[in-house]
């Protein structure tokens, strides 16, 4: 028992803690950020949260070790991390580029390290992918392609209509527009029929 208190003791005295801040950050954006701590080899990770003066700590590091800190959140990103290495009880912090590798560190930075570089996302609505079939199917060109197929077939119909129907046509526009006992149907119907006659 004496052997198990003993080596807690010295385990307890070799242990280090890690401070920090980020600051410029909201209540809001407090609430949803969260610290990590990861060694190299990936096999241990603590986290820690911010307290009301937006500080964080981390316990019981290892001497003659390195670690990666790093800002997790939902509201704000980070754009590099943090190289802790720890040897002879004193921390050496670098900066650490996204994706670099550790020979490409950034400048040292002092203690308790003050983190920063955080960025806050604009959240743009994305614009809808343009369409060529629901253009064509739209109210408006379909309006204006009906029109526009009138305007064309219109005057083909009345180059074609016969002579006698035109004559009558235009007698009733001298007549100061009085076209009330004019049948237009029933002309076309007539051309129609005397047409298909003539081709036979």
């Amino acid at each position: 028992m004496l052997f198990i208190s003993v080596f807690l003791f010295i385990l307890g005295c070799n242990a280090l803690t890690f401070s920090g801040s980020v600051p410029g950050l909201s209540a809001t954006e407090r609430s949803s950020v969260s610290l990590s701590l990861r060694d190299l080899n990936g096999l241990h990770t603590d986290k820690a949260l911010l307290d009301s003066n937006n500080t964080f700590n981390f316990y019981n590091l290892n001497e003659r070790h390195e670690y990666i800190v790093s800002l997790d959140s939902s509201t704000v990103e980070l754009k590099w991390s943090y190289l802790v290495r720890i040897k002879d009880g004193s921390f050496d912090v670098h900066v650490l580029p996204q994706n670099a590798i550790i020979a490409a560190l950034g400048p040292a930075q002092t203690l308790p390290l003050e983190i920063t570089g955080l960025v806050r996302p604009k959240l743009v609505p994305s614009r809808p992918s343009f369409s060529v079939f629901k253009f064509l199917i739209s109210p408006t060109v379909l309006l204006s392609i009906v029109a526009l197929l009138f305007i064309v077939y219109v005057p083909f119909l009345l180059n074609n209509l016969d002579p006698e129907v035109l004559d009558e046509m235009r007698r009733n526009q001298l007549q100061g527009g009085q076209m009330q006992d004019f049948d237009l149907a029933s002309k076309i119907a007539d051309f129609r029929v005397n047409n298909g006659k003539t081709k036979k």
